[in-house]
This record gives structure tokens, C-alpha cells and sequence, in this order.
């Protein structure tokens, strides 16, 4: 489906073009009725003018088109023809039914536009990965030899990348300053390799699960992994009693999109809904 703006210039012009063969019937198509022609004609003219559907109409008299759309109204076009000659000799009657007209397009737009972005919110909710690549629910002592939990995953891309986790770690967990930690990294042949947005999140000790996460911003195209640790802590390495919980593990990537892109993006979604009407 398309924005449509709807100028009373367009609308006077589309007029001139179907009252070519206007003829003079005496009975004229009711303004409700008329009010829903127009409409409906002004969608197919922007849909001709659309570039996905130029070359389907091309070389093809678009008059056609608005006949077929007249006649599912239940008129003729030699009707509809001397309904506009009737309605245009008389201003104040066709200045109410372009007014009609536009409120009618815009109410289409706007309920277009309404179910184009619950489409939209339900794909992205649908298709959101989860990139972690290690257990989905580790657990100290039980998986000490896990140690602080370093992952190592591939980037998708430029765009923002976080790091979610449900944590308890219990008040009887004996390491210091426990937290999540995360940063982008590249091999730029260094001893220690590029490192880059270094963030953490610091853990509370309790018994209680809480939500923790961290995330970090992509916009350095030689970055090839995102890596960090689920269970930092400063005396890591030494052999000390650790307990805690994680569970409903995910790294998740959103990729950045330019306005352009998005503006693309959201009409073939719109082109999808309306061909799937």
C-alpha cells in the first residue's frame, strides 16, 4: 500500500482525464457513492504510478482500469461520466465530495499504516535469534569447570548486540565484584588482539534471581567477535566456593538500518499486506 497525498490539484486533473468521453446522462451517481469511486480510483492511479507496477500497466489504457473499478460499484462509466459533468457544474456540491474523498483516503492510510506496523512488530518479535552458543543454564558449583564462563561469538554485523541473563547468585557465593562483562574484538595481530566497548553489568548477592544485561553498539566493520565473561569476578583464578544461578541465557543483535532503508523496508511491507488483502 502506498502514502497517498492527496492534492485537490491531482484529484481536478484525474477528473479532466476520465471526462474526456464524458457524455450527458440525466441522473446522477449519488455523492456517497461517488465519495467511494473516487476513492478507490485515486488508489489505482497511485498504484499505476507505483514503480513495482509501472511496466504491468504500461501500454495498457488506464481507462480500462477505471471502468472495471466504476462498474464493481454497480455504474457504468457512461454513468459515472455524466454523474462528473452534473457534479462539476455545480462547485459547492464537488468541493464537499473532494473533501469526502480525502478523509475517506486518509482513514485507508491510516489503518494501512496501523496494521503494517503490527505486522512489522510481530516479525521482529518472531525474528529475534538468539546467538549465545554455550549452555542455556549454568550453574556453580555444578559447572565449575566453566570458570568464569568466557564466550566467544561471531558479530552478524553492524548494529547493537546485548547480553541477557536471569541471575541468583546466592549470598554464600564467595567471589568478589561478580559481574557480566562484554566487549567487541578483532585480531589486528597484537599480543592481546583489538578490544573495543568494554561494558559491564555488577551482580547483587542474594537469594533472589534478578535480570541483568549488557550491550554494546557495532560500528567498526573489522570487528569479528563479540566476547566476555557471564561470571567475572576480581579473584578469579583462585580456588574459592562459588553459587549461583544463570538461566534464560541470550545474545541478541539488532542491525543498524539507514532511514532510507527503512523507508524501503516498511513499503514492500506495506506492498505485502495490501496484495495479501
Amino acid at each position: 500500500m502506498f502514502k497517498f497525498i492527496v492534492m485537490r490539484k491531482s484529484l481536478v486533473l484525474l477528473l479532466v482525464i476520465i471526462l474526456v468521453a464524458s457524455c450527458g446522462q440525466k441522473t446522477a451517481i449519488p455523492e456517497k457513492d461517488m465519495v467511494s469511486i473516487l476513492a478507490k480510483i485515486q488508489i489505482l492511479d497511485a498504484s499505476i504510478q507505483h514503480h513495482k507496477y509501472r511496466n504491468k500497466f504500461f501500454e495498457k489504457d488506464t481507462i480500462d482500469y477505471y471502468s472495471k473499478t466504476i462498474e464493481s460499484f454497480g455504474y457504468t462509466k457512461a454513468q459515472f461520466d455524466s454523474s462528473l459533468s452534473f457534479y462539476t457544474r455545480n462547485p459547492k456540491i464537488l468541493d464537499a465530495i473532494y473533501d469526502k474523498v480525502i478523509i475517506e483516503l486518509s482513514k485507508v492510510e491510516t489503518k494501512i499504516s496501523a496494521l503494517s506496523k503490527e505486522r512489522l512488530d510481530s516479525l521482529e518479535r518472531d525474528t529475534v535469534m538468539n546467538y549465545w552458543n554455550l549452555k542455556k543454564r549454568i550453574e556453580f558449583p555444578k559447572d565449575e569447570d566453566l570458570g568464569t564462563v568466557d564466550f566467544s561469538i561471531p558479530v552478524k554485523g553492524l548494529g547493537v548486540y546485548t547480553v541477557y541473563a536471569e541471575v541468583c547468585i546466592f549470598e554464600d557465593d564467595r567471589t568478589l565484584n561478580p559481574e557480566m562483562e562484554a566487549f567487541f574484538f578483532f585480531d589486528d595481530k597484537s599480543k592481546n588482539g583489538n578490544k573495543s566497548s568494554f561494558t559491564s553489568s555488577r551482580y547483587s548477592k542474594g537469594n533472589d534471581t534478578l535480570v541483568y544485561s549488557v550491550q554494546l553498539e557495532l560500528k567498526n566493520s573489522l570487528v569479528t567477535h563479540l566476547k566476555g565473561s557471564l561470571f567475572a569476578h576480581s579473584n578469579s583464578g583462585q580456588k574459592i566456593a562459588r553459587h549461583a544461578v544463570f538461566t534464560n541465557i541470550k545474545v541478541n543483535f539488532k542491525q543498524n538500518i539507514s532511514p532510507k532503508q527503512r523507508i524501503r523496508n516498511k513499503l514492500r511491507k506495506n506492498e505485502q499486506i495490501e496484495s495479501s488483502r
